[in-house]
């Protein structure tokens, strides 16, 4: 755990979740290792859950070859034999798979939170590409109007460290405007956003 207010390591994230929503509109959680969660926007509490397979990922080609790819997410932290009593789901099961547990993703971050805005800095051994996502609030002292915009935003900051890295795509299953993403009968649809990069450089995005 870091010696500063608000920072925290991997080890120290398990029970970390930033609120993300304006006033009075209800509010999704950023887990301290980057997972979205706690979706509350149907006017009741939904503490300690998740939104089916929510999360973002990066990519990066080079000659139209795929050198890495991962859900921008840290390590599971908690219990890993399971949780609940569901059919095939419980102690002895593992972890669900909306935690998404076995996908790649990295290895080293460091989140911090101090409101209306928290950061999470990815890091990994293989030094590709490292990310850092800022999520933050609407808020805006003393202008209730704006503050309460039923939004949450998003920027990453991707930095290509490999000269063997041309181009950097990055995308969330959900529609960029909701964020909804329960399972359904479809499959969801991935819409890849890539740009160049030459090295070193660094990108920032957008999403909302």
């Amino acid at each position: 755990m870091s010696n500063q207010v608000g920072e925290y390591d991997p080890g120290h994230t398990t029970a970390v979740v930033f609120p993300l929503g304006g006033i009075g509109t209800g509010s999704i959680g950023l887990a301290g290792n980057g997972r979205l969660v706690e979706f509350e926007i149907q006017n009741r509490p939904n503490k300690n859950s998740s939104n089916g397979f929510s999360f973002f990922a990066i990519k990066a080609e080079h000659a139209h070859q795929v050198r890495t790819a991962k859900i921008l997410n840290g390590d599971l932290e908690g219990t890993h034999s399971g949780e609940g009593r569901s059919p095939f789901v419980g102690f002895g099961f593992g972890p669900p798979r909306e935690a998404l547990a076995g996908l790649p993703h990295y290895a080293q971050w460091h989140f911090t939170g101090r409101f209306p805005v928290a950061q999470i800095a990815f890091a990994d051994q293989d030094r590709m590409l490292d990310v850092t996502l800022s999520a933050f609030n609407p808020f805006v002292p003393l202008n209730s109007e704006d503050s309460s915009l039923p939004v949450a935003l998003f920027t990453f900051d991707i930095t290509n460290c490999s000269a063997a890295i041309k181009t950097a795509c990055w995308t969330s299953p959900c529609p960029p405007s909701t964020l909804s993403c329960r399972s359904t009968a479809r499959t969801p649809r991935y819409r890849w956003r890539c740009l160049p990069l030459t090295s070193p450089t660094a990108l920032r995005s957008r999403w909302r």
